[in-house]
């Protein structure tokens, strides 16, 4: 019997709030992992068949504004298309190349990215480089997507380097060089005269707590180069936690088995409680976060959705392809797991 990918990815939508309702997740995160959700639908064996009137189509108007892109309106005229889906290799294969060698990370604002511009917010400064410098150090996943309707109101306060893996989900730098490859940053932009706040979210909190005691080591007397340092749900405790126990379990399992095991991982890495309120909310267009109630903000809300979730590719939505949900290959997740959380 063939299943559609489509109707599982509904079938499992309410399945995923029921999750969020127990647990708890912010409205990026949830909305990002609904789009994984409905790409782990597509790795099994499934076959999507949504086409003509059954699809429908539908068009809105998006005004588009941007550094670059100017004030664009553009006619989205979406249709789903009616496609057979293979196995994603992702999820299946054995380890790949080792890409520990050369430059594991580097760095991009994502407003620079894609060309955010706002009257007394980013853009605007006269000298970017007078602000202070917010170096941001994401979770396991590498995703800088989490905080993304942050920031358009921290640019008004500093200039954003979020760290992005070079190798992408092939990355397997060992954390030492991670840890080591942050400290040169950090270090070249104190000596270029910057400061510099450091940012670690989840397993970023922990990659940032060893960045700031390597920096405050190699100090030696001197103010190490840091005006401040914020961790936000460190995974300093991963060795107690469930994830400990349950990722490794879900990486050792194979095929449709696995896919649906990261659902379960996902709802102990996520918060579905508090704040799916707001989310539906959002998603429902009732209301926008305050942190988005402008002009600018609000068309740069668009440009995330249409890119980074529909996987829309028109002039003007770059910040989809840095902004992009990527599903972690069993061996992406017990490499991460063993090398960078359990050191």
């Amino acid at each position: 019997m063939r299943l559609s990918a489509y109707c599982l990815f509904i079938l499992g939508f309410p399945v995923w709030f029921g999750l969020a309702a127990a647990w708890g997740a912010s409205g990026p995160q949830c909305i990002g992992y609904l789009a994984l959700l409905h790409k782990l639908c597509r790795q099994i064996r499934l076959e999507v068949r949504v086409a003509g009137k059954s699809a429908g189509r539908y068009s809105r108007q998006h005004a588009l504004r941007g550094q670059n892109a100017g004030v664009v309106s553009i006619q989205q005229g979406l249709k789903l298309r009616s496609y057979s889906t293979h196995v994603l290799a992702s999820a299946f294969q054995p380890a790949r190349t080792d890409f520990a060698i050369g430059h594991a990370v580097h760095f991009v604002n994502p407003l620079e990215h894609d060309g955010f511009f706002e009257p007394g917010g980013w853009g605007s400064h006269a000298v970017s480089e007078s602000l202070p410098l917010l170096v941001f150090l994401p979770g396991m996943d590498g995703s800088i997507v989490t905080p993304f309707w942050q920031y358009p109101q921290l640019g008004t306060q500093f200039e954003l380097a979020c760290m992005v893996h070079t190798a992408g989900m092939n990355s397997r730098a060992p954390f030492e060089q991670l840890v080591e490859e942050v400290v040169q940053y950090m270090s070249s932009a104190s000596r270029a005269g910057r400061r510099v706040l450091l940012v670690g979210e989840s397993f970023g909190g922990t990659l940032a707590l060893a960045v700031a005691q390597r920096l405050d080591a190699e100090s030696s007397g001197a103010p190490a180069p840091l005006l401040g340092l914020a961790l936000i749900n460190a995974a300093t405790c991963y060795a107690s936690s469930a994830l400990s126990v349950v990722g490794p379990v879900c990486a050792s399992l194979r095929g449709p088995f696995y896919c649906a095991s990261l659902l379960l991982l996902a709802a102990l890495v996520l918060e579905p409680r508090t704040q799916l309120p707001g989310m539906l909310s959002l998603l429902t267009s009732r209301c926008l976060p305050s942190l988005l109630a402008t002009p600018e903000r609000e068309a740069y809300l668009v440009r995330v959705a249409l890119s980074a979730f529909l996987g829309l590719k028109e002039p003007g939505l770059q910040i989809g392809q840095l902004f992009r949900v990527a599903v972690f290959s069993r061996s992406d997740l017990e490499f991460r797991l063993s090398q960078w959380l359990e050191t």
